[in-house]
C-alpha cells in the first residue's frame, strides 16, 4: 500500500483494533486521520464507533501528534509534497489557511448538503469558519466561546452586564469590587497550558482589539478585527481593495493599555495556566470574575455550582475610522450592539463582539489527494461522527458536569445567535502561526516588564514585522495576502468567468428575425387565400400553399424557446425545462407539416413519370397530402411522446473548465437542455433525425428522377431546389451544432441558422415564383384588354364612305369579339381547373410527330373507307350491267347512259 512505510509516532499511536498489518490491508478501505493527542479519547472513540454506523469493512488509523505545532507541520508537509499520506485531519482553525493555500483541502459542499445535522446548533461565526469564499472546506469538530463568568456570591448580584458592558466599565467594576483578603477580583490569565503558551493572551487581545475595529460583522471593512482590506476607504463608501493593512494604530494601542490595567489588578495570575486558575481559584470561590472558555468549566475535575453566572464579553463605545485613523463614537451605521445607560440618563451604543476561544477551535478536513470516492465518503462520515460527539453545540457555553443552572445563559444565547450579531471569524490566512509568533511573545514580554512600555513604538514594530511577512509571501508568487484574508472572511469576490449566456442584443435580434419570417409566412397564407381564384394559385392548390405557410410558421416559433436561458428575466431551471421540452415538438411538427406538402407534390410527379399517358395535370388531392402527413406526424409524435415520458428534458448547467481549488475564479459554465437518461435521449433524438432526414433524402431522389418533367410555372423545379436546400442546411448545420455544443451563444446562432434558412428557403422558393407568375398573368390580361380597347377606339374614330368597307369592318370587329370571347372562355375554363398543367414529359413523343402520325392514321382510315365504297360501287355496276342486258331490247341507249354516270361518280370519289 502506498505510503505504508511511515513509522507511527509510537506504538500506542494506533488504537487497538483500529489498525492491522500491511499484508491484510485493502488500500481503498484504509483511512488515515491525523490529529492532536489532546483529542485522543474523542478520536479513538469515533474510530470504534464507525463499525457501528456501516463502515465495518474500513480500517481507521488515528495518527496522533504530541503538540499542535507538530501536527500542523506534519499535515502541511504532506500537502506541500503531495505524498497523500493522510486521508483526513483534525487541526486548529488557524492552520487551515496554510492548507487552503497549498490546495490541500477537498470541497465539502456536496457532503454537507446531505448531512445538515453537522451544522445544527452551531454558532453563526463557527459556520462562517467552515468556508473560504463560497465553498465549504471544513467540518466543525470542537470549539468554545470566550465569555465572562462571575461568582454571584462574591459580586453580590445575579447580573453584571450593565456594569461591565465596556472594557473600561469592567475595569472600573473590578476596582470597586468589595472582596475579602482571600479572594481576587479577576483571575483572567494571559497564559494557557504548556502546548500553547499564549493562546489565552491571543484570544483576549483579539477580543479587545476587535471590539474597537469590527463594527459591521465579519464581512465588514475590518472583518476579523486585525486588518483593513481596503487601501484608502471612505467611512461611508469603501473603495476597491488594494492591500491588506494591519490595524496597529489607535485600537491596538488602547487594547494594550486595557490589558496592562487588567494584569495590574492581579499580577500573580500572569504566568498561571488558565485551567489551574479555574479549578483552584474560580470554582473554589476565590476569584470573582474570569474571562475564559466554557471548556474549562466542564472538565472532569471541575465542581460547578449554582453560584456561577455568565455574560458576554465587554465591548467598546468607540470604533475605528480607517479614514481618519482615529477612534470615533459608535453610531448605528458603524457599530452593532445594544444601548446602555451611563449615569442617570445618558444612553451609549456599545459595539459588542463574540469571539471563539482560539485554544479549542478544531476543524476537520479531507485531503484533496487522489483518494477513491469510497475513502472520501468514509473520511467525511468519520469527521461527521466526531463533530456530532464534539463540544461544538450551544451547550458549550454552559457547564453541565453536575447539572447546575447557569445564570444568564439564555441572554447569552440570544446575543450569540442574533441575525445582526457581530461574531469574529478567527484569522485563517497562510503564515498565521508566524504572525502570532511575532505578535504574542512581544505583547507578553511588554506586559510582564516592570518598565513602562511605549505602545506607539511597539505598534510600529509589530506593523513592520507583519508587513515583511506579507512582502515575503507576495514575492514568492503566491496569492496575495489580501485575497486570502478576504477569502477567510468570506468577502472575496472571485473573478467571474463566463457563464456563456446569450446576450440580450443577439437574443432580441434573432427573435426579431424569427418574427419577420413568421410575419412573411402569415402574409403568404393570406395571399394564398385572397388569390385563391386566380389561375396560378388554383393551379398550385391553396391547400398545398397553406400547409407550407403553417409549417414554416411553427418551425420559426421554435427559435423563441431555444433563445431562453437564465439571463432572460432570471428564468429558473424549471421554467427553462419547459422551454427545452417544447422545442423538439415545435420543430418536428412544423417540419412535418411543410415537408408533407412538398413530399406530396414530388410523389405525384413521380407517378406521372411512370404513367405519362394517364395524367395531363399535376393535382395533389387531400388524400395525397394526408397520407404522408399523417404517417410522418404519427411517427414523430410517437417518438416525442416516448422521449418526454422516458427521458424528460430539463435545463442543466455544466462546468466547462475545471474548478479552481481555491476559487480565485469562478468555473466557466454553460447551460444546455439535458436529461438524466442521456442514452435514451440520444436514441430518441437520433430516431427523429433519422426519420425526417431519410424522408428528405427519399424526396430528393424522387425530385432528381423527375427532373426532366416540365410543368406549368416550373413548380417541380422550385420544389426540388427547396428540398435540396433543406438537405444542404441539415448536412452542414448538424455537425456545427455538435462542434459548438458547450458554447450556448454559438449553439443558438447555429440552430437559428438551421431553422431560419430551412424555413425561409422553403417559403420563398415556393411562393416568390408564384407571386411573379401571378403578376405576369395579371399584366398580360391587362395588356390584352388594352389592345382590345384601342381597336374599338380606332374603329369608332375612323370614317369610311364605302358601305362595303364598313360592312367588312363590322364583320372583322365581330370576328375579333368572337375570338376574344372564345379565348376568354378558354382562359376561364383553364383557371377553374386545379393543378399544374404538364407541359412536357420525357416519356412522351414529340407533339409534331404525334400530330403527323395522327394525320397519317386518319388518312389511312379514309383510304380504306373509300376502297370499300369503290368495291361496293363496282358490284353495283356489275349488277346494273346484268340488269341492262335483260332490258336491252327495250331501250338500250338509256341503260348505257345511266351506267356510265354511276361509274364516273365512283371513280371521281376514289380519285379524291
Amino acid at each position: 500500500m502506498k505510503n505504508m512505510g511511515r513509522v507511527l509516532q509510537n506504538e500506542n499511536d494506533c488504537d487497538c483494533g483500529a489498525c492491522t498489518t500491511e499484508d491484510t490491508l485493502d488500500e481503498n478501505k484504509y483511512v488515515r486521520i491525523a490529529g492532536w493527542k489532546g483529542l485522543e479519547r474523542q478520536l479513538e472513540d469515533t474510530a470504534k464507533k464507525m463499525k457501528e454506523v456501516g463502515y465495518e469493512d474500513y480500517t481507521f488509523e488515528i495518527v496522533k501528534l504530541d503538540t499542535l505545532q507538530d501536527l500542523i507541520n506534519e499535515v502541511s508537509l504532506d500537502a506541500r509534497l503531495k505524498t497523500d499520506l493522510y486521508d483526513g485531519f483534525v487541526l486548529p482553525v488557524s492552520a487551515m489557511g496554510e492548507l487552503f493555500d497549498l490546495r490541500g483541502l477537498e470541497i465539502l459542499d456536496d457532503y454537507l448538503e446531505d448531512n445538515e445535522e453537522v451544522t445544527e446548533n452551531v454558532f453563526p461565526q463557527y459556520k462562517e469558519m467552515m468556508s473560504f469564499g463560497s465553498n465549504k472546506f471544513m467540518v466543525p469538530i470542537a470549539g468554545s466561546q470566550m465569555l465572562l463568568y462571575f461568582n454571584k456570591t462574591l459580586v453580590g448580584r445575579d447580573d453584571i452586564l450593565n456594569e461591565t458592558y465596556t472594557w473600561e466599565s469592567y475595569l472600573s467594576f473590578l476596582d470597586n469590587l468589595q472582596i475579602g483578603n482571600d479572594t481576587v477580583a479577576s483571575c483572567t490569565s494571559l497564559k494557557h497550558m504548556g502546548r500553547c503558551d499564549h493562546c489565552q493572551l491571543d484570544s483576549l487581545t483579539h477580543a479587545i482589539w476587535a471590539s474597537m475595529t469590527q463594527g459591521q460583522g465579519s464581512t465588514g471593512l475590518a472583518g476579523g478585527g486585525m486588518f483593513l482590506t481596503n487601501g484608502d476607504p471612505g467611512w461611508e463608501a469603501p473603495s476597491e481593495t488594494v492591500e491588506l493593512q494591519p490595524i496597529f494604530d489607535a485600537p491596538f494601542i488602547k487594547a494594550m493599555k486595557i490589558l496592562d490595567d487588567l494584569v495590574n489588578i492581579h499580577p500573580a495570575v500572569l504566568d498561571k495556566d488558565t485551567k489551574e486558575l479555574v479549578d483552584e481559584m474560580f470554582l473554589e470561590g476565590k476569584c470573582a470574575t474570569i474571562i475564559t472558555s466554557a471548556r474549562y468549566l466542564i472538565s472532569e475535575n471541575a465542581t460547578f455550582s449554582d453560584d456561577i453566572g455568565v455574560t458576554v464579553l465587554p465591548g467598546s463605545t468607540t470604533i475605528y475610522n480607517p479614514k481618519t485613523k482615529e477612534l470615533e463614537t459608535c453610531t448605528k451605521k458603524t457599530c452593532r450592539g445594544d444601548y446602555f445607560t451611563k449615569g442617570e440618563s445618558k444612553q451609549e451604543l456599545v459595539n459588542q463582539i463574540h469571539l471563539p476561544a482560539y485554544s479549542f477551535i478544531f476543524y476537520g478536513g479531507i485531503s484533496s489527494g487522489p483518494q477513491t470516492e469510497g475513502k472520501k465518503d468514509a473520511t467525511f462520515q468519520f469527521l461527521k461522527e466526531l463533530s456530532i460527539n464534539g463540544n461544538f453545540l450551544y451547550d458549550s457555553v454552559r457547564p453541565t458536569s453536575d447539572g447546575a443552572e447557569l445564570t444568564g445563559r439564555e441572554e447569552v444565547f440570544n446575543k450569540l445567535t442574533r441575525k445582526d450579531g457581530n461574531g469574529v471569524v478567527n484569522l485563517r490566512i497562510p503564515d498565521t502561526q508566524q504572525m502570532f509568533d511575532e505578535l504574542l511573545p512581544t505583547i507578553y514580554d511588554s506586559l510582564k516588564s516592570e518598565d513602562s512600555t511605549n505602545y506607539t513604538e511597539l505598534s510600529e514594530k509589530l506593523s513592520d514585522s507583519w508587513e515583511k511577512i506579507f512582502e515575503v509571501n507576495n514575492a514568492q508568487e503566491r496569492v496575495n495576502m489580501t485575497v486570502y484574508h478576504k477569502k477567510s472572511q468570506n468577502t472575496y469576490e472571485p473573478t467571474k468567468l463566463s457563464r456563456n449566456t446569450i446576450s440580450d442584443g443577439y437574443r432580441y435580434g434573432l427573435w426579431s428575425l424569427a418574427g419577420l419570417g413568421m410575419i412573411i409566412a402569415l402574409y403568404f397564407a393570406y395571399w394564398s387565400y385572397a388569390e385563391r381564384k386566380n389561375k396560378v394559385v388554383r393551379a398550385s392548390q391553396p391547400i398545398f400553399l397553406g400547409m407550407i405557410s403553417v409549417g414554416v410558421f411553427i418551425m420559426l416559433s421554435t427559435i423563441i424557446p431555444i433563445g431562453m436561458d437564465e439571463s432572460f428575466y432570471g428564468l429558473d431551471e424549471d421554467q427553462l425545462g419547459y422551454a427545452c421540452a417544447i422545442s423538439p415538438w415545435l420543430f418536428s411538427v412544423g417540419f412535418v407539416i411543410s415537408f408533407s406538402a412538398l413530399f406530396s407534390k414530388t410523389w405525384r410527379v413521380n407517378k406521372i413519370l411512370n404513367n405519362p399517358d394517364k395524367f395531363r395535370r399535376l393535382k395533389v388531392t387531400y388524400r395525397d397530402v394526408i397520407a404522408p402527413f399523417v404517417g410522418l406526424l404519427l411517427v414523430n409524435l410517437l417518438v416525442l411522446a416516448l422521449w418526454s415520458a422516458l427521458a424528460p428534458i430539463k435545463w442543466e448547467r455544466f462546468d466547462k473548465t475545471e474548478k479552481d481549488p481555491i476559487m480565485l475564479t469562478t468555473t466557466e459554465t454553460y447551460g444546455a437542455c439535458s436529461s438524466d437518461e442521456k442514452e435514451l435521449t440520444l436514441v430518441f433524438a437520433g430516431l427523429i433525425a433519422a426519420i425526417d432526414i431519410l424522408s428528405l433524402i427519399f424526396a430528393n431522389i424522387q425530385a432528381y428522377q423527375c427532373r426532366n418533367i416540365s410543368v406549368e410555372f416550373s413548380e417541380s423545379q422550385w420544389i426540388a431546389i427547396a428540398m435540396v436546400s433543406i438537405m444542404q442546411v441539415l448536412f452542414i448545420g448538424i455537425p456545427l451544432m455538435v462542434l459548438v455544443w458547450d458554447d450556448p451563444p454559438s449553439q443558438f446562432y447555429v440552430r437559428v441558422g438551421i431553422i431560419f434558412i430551412t424555413s425561409m428557403s422553403t417559403l420563398l422558393l415556393i411562393f416568390l415564383p408564384k407571386v411573379k407568375y401571378n403578376r405576369d398573368q395579371i399584366r398580360q390580361k391587362k395588356e390584352r384588354e388594352e389592345q382590345k380597347r384601342k381597336r374599338r377606339l380606332d374603329a369608332e374614330k375612323s370614317e369610311y364612305s364605302d358601305y362595303a368597307r364598313k360592312d367588312s369592318l363590322v364583320s372583322e370587329s365581330q370576328y375579333d369579339d368572337d375570338r376574344t370571347t372564345r379565348t376568354s372562355q378558354l382562359t376561364d375554363a383553364a383557371s377553374e381547373a386545379e393543378g399544374i398543367k404538364i407541359i412536357a414529359h420525357p416519356g412522351e413523343e414529340d407533339p409534331q410527330i404525334r400530330r403527323i402520325r395522327d394525320m397519317i392514321r386518319e388518312a389511312e382510315l379514309q383510304y380504306n373507307k373509300l376502297l370499300s365504297e369503290l368495291d361496293r360501287t363496282e358490284e353495283k355496276k356489275k349488277a346494273m350491267e346484268r340488269n341492262s342486258r335483260e332490258d336491252l331490247d327495250d331501250d338500250p341507249s338509256d341503260v348505257n347512259v345511266a351506267g356510265d354516270d354511276n361509274v364516273s361518280s365512283a371513280e371521281n370519289s376514289l380519285s379524291h
